[in-house]
């Protein structure tokens, strides 16, 4: 289940997010190749990868935005030459390619067995995100740009909004059914 592939013309994910210009860590350096070959970017519409649709995911720039996703792995980024990201809960989940809306949100579901992990990425002005599913209110783990919560399987079929908390008090609302 993949939401944000609606992007806009948001400024450069470099420009976006805090977490691209760190220096990448040597085990972010160990599995960058492995990110961008699995890539959902590199899938995006084309058997050359060089061509595809999403653009070409920049290895140099893979970054692990949170870890340990019970049982999943990593939550991972990285952006392409046509400034898509692609966000997958890297190595055992799934995964999306998608240009950030103006506000820096990328959001994506995976669902496996009993769990449905609903994560993506907000811009640096972002301190805390509520994913409001069935009416309940859940708190996401934020981290490095990016953000995941579990919710029991079935309660992702509910989504009712994202609420982005920013860093001067305010909030905003995000419909998502």
């Amino acid at each position: 289940m993949f939401f944000s592939d609606q992007g806009t013309k948001s400024a450069p994910p470099q420009k976006l997010y805090a977490v691209f210009a760190r220096e990448q860590t040597d085990d972010e350096a160990e599995i960058a190749p492995k990110v961008a070959a699995d890539s959902p970017c590199a899938f995006a519409g084309s058997e050359n990868r060089e061509l595809a649709a999403g653009g070409k995911p920049i290895p140099e720039q893979a970054r692990i935005l949170l870890r340990g996703l019970r049982g999943q792995g990593s939550l991972v980024a990285v952006p392409t030459t046509d400034d898509n990201v692609s966000l997958a809960v890297f190595p055992n989940g799934g995964g999306t390619c998608a240009r950030p809306t103006d506000d820096g949100l990328i959001l994506a579901a995976d669902v496996q067995e009993d769990t449905a992990t609903v994560y993506g990425m907000v811009d640096d002005k972002v301190r805390s995100v509520d994913v409001v599913a069935g009416g309940q209110t859940h708190r996401a783990k934020l981290a490095e740009n990016g953000f995941t919560v579990a919710l029991q399987s079935g309660e992702e079929m509910h989504l009712d909004k994202l609420v982005l908390h920013k860093a001067d008090g305010s909030k905003t609302d995000i419909p998502l059914g």
